[in-house]
């Protein structure tokens, strides 16, 4: 019932009552029964008429506290995946893979490379004297014409990329690990095993022919197999498909205490859905996780590690200055940038909807 409804039937009920006091001031006995009645009705429906009008209240109270709740859900539920482009240049990355990938001729014409942490490295007589050849843990080898001939790695390894300014670091845990060395030329080779023992039957080469080292881990330990590549040479592959990406390196602190430090030097990060462009700089904390047909588009190894990567992924989390920041865009950005029509109609909903209950709380 609106106010002025309310107020001509409180009039009409007072003007009634008034009739029936002045009659009976006059004549005690006096007939007011038809008066009384009006005043009973009047009441009832003024009554009537407050019950309509807390019912009306508290339905637009409800229908504000909705439209107020779902503006505020729609800025803080984010969408659950988002699409990622990224550019960025770090000294050692590490990404999981999402398919078997086979490295062909990562690494040609490198002076020196060390393999470790590996069941199995076969190294023919020719290269350990017969009585010493067999299966080693690890085996450094320099000079010469020295060749990763080939590398590959099962589904969901899981890669660390490390880059100095001479060499290149790669580890590998999660997953099996194979690949090929050739050797070349005069070279120095120095073979062992995980319990510190050197063998004394390495030393200098020489090869006409290139000569094989097979080598193998099954990548189910906790310390990953690792290989280290000294090259002059930039190294580059491209288009693998990986399940997350991220950004650290593992350094030792006091008391055996480590800590995880960004490797990131540069680049930004393209969030599709909404275009925004977020830079990166040193020191910022990357993850990406998740999603379907994540790759890294490019990746070349030099002095630094150049990255371009794009996908879709159900995380992405950014650390700058120790500020949390979650790239994923909230349904309200989302719907800005890509549903501008359902945007529009569901804002013109919330703004009625909000004043209307303002109206009917606040002036009934």
């Amino acid at each position: 019932m609106k106010r002025s409804q309310r107020r001509l039937l409180e009039r009409r009920r007072d003007d009634y009552l008034s009739r029936a006091a002045k009659a009976l001031s006059q004549d005690p006995a006096a007939d007011v029964a038809a008066e009384v009645e009006r005043v009973e009705t009047y009441g009832k429906l003024i009554q009537a008429g407050r019950v309509t009008g807390r019912r009306e209240r508290t339905i637009a109270a409800i229908v504000g506290i909705i439209c107020v709740t779902l503006a505020a859900a729609t800025q803080m539920v984010r969408m659950p995946s988002a699409g990622i482009t990224l550019v960025a240049e770090a000294t050692s990355v590490t990404f999981m893979l999402a398919d078997p990938w086979r490295w062909e001729h990562p690494a040609s014409g490198a002076h020196a490379i060390r393999l470790e942490n590996f069941e199995a490295i076969d190294l023919p007589p020719t290269v350990i004297a017969k009585e010493a050849s067999g299966d080693r843990d690890w085996i450094d080898v320099s000079g010469g014409n020295l060749s990763v001939a080939s590398l590959s790695l099962a589904e969901g390894s899981r890669v660390t990329l490390e880059a100095e300014p001479d060499a290149i670091d790669l580890f590998v845990v999660g997953g099996r690990l194979s690949g090929d060395l050739t050797l070349l030329g005069d070279v120095e080779v120095t073979a062992g095993t995980d319990d510190g023992g050197t063998d004394s039957a390495g030393g200098a080469r020489s090869f006409a022919l290139p000569e094989i080292v097979s080598f193998a881990s099954p990548g189910d330990g906790i310390v990953p197999a690792h290989i280290l590549i000294r090259d002059e040479t930039p190294l580059t592959f491209q288009d693998v498909r990986v399940t997350s990406l991220s950004f650290a390196r593992e350094t030792p602190l006091e008391a055996g205490q480590t800590a995880f430090r960004s490797t990131i030097r540069e680049g930004q990060v393209i969030v599709s859905d909404t275009q925004t462009v977020v830079p990166l700089n040193r020191g910022d904390h990357l993850e990406l996780r998740g999603g379907e047909g994540a790759r890294l588009v490019h990746l070349g190894l030099d002095e630094s590690i150049s990255v371009a990567f794009e996908g879709e992924v159900e995380r992405a989390q950014l650390v700058q200055a120790g500020v949390h920041r979650d790239l994923r865009p909230t349904l309200l950005e989302y719907v800005y940038h890509n549903e501008r029509l359902v945007f529009m109609w569901s804002a013109l909903g919330f703004l009625w909807g909000f004043l209307w209950s303002a109206r009917k709380t606040l002036f009934p």
